[in-house]
């Protein structure tokens, strides 16, 4: 069960730094959640009305929808694909599961070669921040500060003091996380069609260390994995 709590802290952002990176559909929810200080649930419930909204102004918005949001692949979503279309009301009706139920599927309903509508991961869906943040202000809405701005990056302070294990026991936690990895991306094979095993079934020890940190900590989300290291922790580890 999901908690909710006033009291979290939220992440600090940058004030003088537009946002001008995408952000993923998959993690609107939890960033959005995390700024206002409720639960995934009530969060969903805020945005489920925020897109009925737009739905309901129809013209006056939709020269702000467009381009505001894609559909892409797990691997690359960012690129968008042509023969996908993503309406305001998918997007209202996927807040909507997401609110009113507690197994919500992990994936948007969108039309595909403009005939039939098929499911699509939504961690392959792009959004616009900056248009995000047009269409929240444009219909009075609280605009999130994780929309706007970029967020502050306090930069790694190695001290000798450090947790990370050093030495042979380093090598020792090197050796079994990739084991584990290889675990997992073997035993991700035997669902195909799940998007969180496509993207755990990817995972490989002679991947770039950047990319490889990216998808953990993207499973890791996937999976409300709470604390789970950060990008610098985890390539020291494998």
């Amino acid at each position: 069960m999901e908690s909710f709590s006033h009291t979290s802290t939220p992440t600090t952002y940058r004030s003088t730094r537009e946002r001008t990176a995408p952000i993923l559909l998959c993690a609107l929810v939890a960033h959005y959640a995390e700024e206002i200080g409720c639960s995934h649930k009530a969060a969903s419930y805020d945005l489920w009305s925020l897109f009925s909204e737009i739905v309901d102004e129809g013209q006056r918005l939709e020269f702000l929808t467009a381009g505001a949001w894609w559909v892409g692949t797990v691997a690359q979503p960012l690129i968008a694909r042509s023969r996908f279309q993503l309406t305001t009301t998918d997007l209202a009706d996927y807040f909507k599961c997401r609110a009113l139920r507690s197994d919500f599927p992990e994936h948007v309903m969108c039309v595909r070669d403009a005939k039939k509508k098929v499911p699509v991961s939504d961690a392959a869906i792009g959004i616009n921040a900056q248009k995000l943040c047009l269409l929240m202000s444009t219909s009075d809405w609280y605009v999130p500060r994780f929309l706007a701005y970029e967020p502050e990056r306090t930069p790694a302070v190695k001290t000798p003091n450090s947790d990370l294990p050093t030495g042979l026991r380093l090598s020792t936690t090197q050796r079994f996380n990739r084991g584990l990895m290889e675990i997992a991306a073997n035993a991700a094979t035997r669902s195909p069609d799940d998007p969180f095993c496509v993207v755990a079934a990817e995972l490989s020890e002679k991947m770039p260390p950047n990319t490889l940190a990216s998808k953990l900590i993207y499973l890791a989300g996937k999976a409300l994995l709470a604390d789970f290291p950060s990008r610098n922790t985890i390539k020291e580890l494998i």
